[in-house]
């Protein structure tokens, strides 16, 4: 059992290897942005947060993210239109901005569509901090950011 607890403990726990990092967190969810800027921060990154596409994109050009973590299900705009969007707009502006969907949505279709519409990685909640915080440094040491 103590096995199962440690891997457990170091499976959860991020490591802190996005030291520096700009990342933009977009979720309409008050307490998952919290807990996202919490984690994010804790590994070493310096974290910007929407709770709407439209924040996002203001917060884009602004913060220059390095990397994006969105939502996928978000009122008004969703996390695909969001990245088919910010696909179009020109690199200096943050149209190359490396993203990874942090979503519900956990079928193979679900995954097939956010690497459609622009997404680099697509990560199924719930999930672990320190699974996320893998996730993105090895997004931004593949992609250069």
């Amino acid at each position: 059992m103590t096995d199962a607890i440690q891997r457990w403990e170091r499976d959860s726990s991020p490591q802190a290897d996005l030291l520096g990092l700009r990342v933009l967190v977009v979720d309409d969810d008050a307490d998952t942005l919290d807990l996202l800027e919490e984690i994010l921060t804790d590994a070493g990154a310096v974290v910007a947060c929407a709770d709407s596409v439209q924040r996002a994109f203001e917060l884009v050009v602004v913060a220059r993210p390095q990397v994006i973590v969105s939502d996928i299900e978000m009122p008004d705009e969703n996390g695909y239109s969001f990245l088919r969007n910010l696909r179009s707009v020109l690199d200096e502006d943050g149209g190359k901005t490396p993203a990874l969907a942090l979503t519900g949505r956990a079928l193979p279709e679900d995954r097939a569509r956010a690497l459609a519409s622009g997404f680099n990685l697509h990560i199924a909640k719930p999930t672990t901090a320190g699974a996320l915080v893998r996730a993105l440094s090895a997004l931004a040491r593949a992609t250069g950011s």
